[in-house]
């Protein structure tokens, strides 16, 4: 199951597609920076948090490496998976 949602600009650059949520406030923080924070301080690893997303290992990379963005969907998962674990994104 794929749940990179992502569209390109004229640039190559990557945008977030219009169902994709407001990662963070403030703009201080990118998507993929503020995930990776978020999962060190969870102490867990890339492959871990993916398959407790149920993503692989390589859509995760990607987002945390700001090469793709998570869908309106995994980010739902994101937020749930930080309230089951008591660490709020």
């Amino acid at each position: 199951m794929r749940m990179t949602t992502t569209t390109r600009t004229g640039l190559g650059g990557l945008q977030p597609a219009e169902d994709t949520p407001q990662y963070f406030e403030g703009g201080q923080q990118n998507p993929g920076e503020m995930i990776r924070a978020w999962r060190t301080r969870l102490g867990v690893t890339q492959e871990e948090l993916a398959r407790g997303l149920g993503v692989t290992l390589s859509t995760l990379n990607r987002w945390e490496n700001g090469r793709g963005l998570p869908s309106h969907l995994a980010w739902r998962e994101l937020k749930g998976f930080a309230a089951r674990r008591g660490c709020p994104l």
